[in-house]
Order: C-alpha cells, then structure tokens, then sequence
C-alpha cells in the first residue's frame, strides 16, 4: 500500500506506470524541477492536491497493475 510517507521517485521506480497519475496531478517525477525525492504527502501539500484522492487513484492503479 502506498502511503503519504512514501517516496515518489521510489514508488515510481517500483511501477514505472504511476508516473502518468504524478503527471495528471502536475507532479513532475524526472528531470530538471523534478520531486522525485520528495515524499507523496508533501509534494501534495505544495501542489495543493487532496492527498486521499492522490492516494487512492496511485493504490487502484497498483492494485490493478
């Protein structure tokens, strides 16, 4: 289960096929302005995302993978 503690770039490098929700929700994973050292929680709270929504969307996906 993915959780706000989590990091983005090491959920991401576990199922390669998050990164569209990261994209979808404007959270940038690789490359140069990049927050894949960021935790889920945080990067939500600077993006001003619902982090329940966030997290639910990234564990169906997970699930469903």
């Amino acid at each position: 289960m993915i959780t706000k503690d989590d990091n983005i770039g090491e959920v991401v490098m576990d199922n390669p096929d998050l990164e569209k929700i990261f994209k979808n929700y404007n959270i940038k994973v690789f490359g140069w302005g990049s927050m894949s050292n960021y935790r889920i929680g945080d990067a939500a709270r600077i993006k001003d995302i619902d982090i329940e929504e966030l997290l639910d969307e990234l564990n169906s996906f997970s699930k469903a993978s």
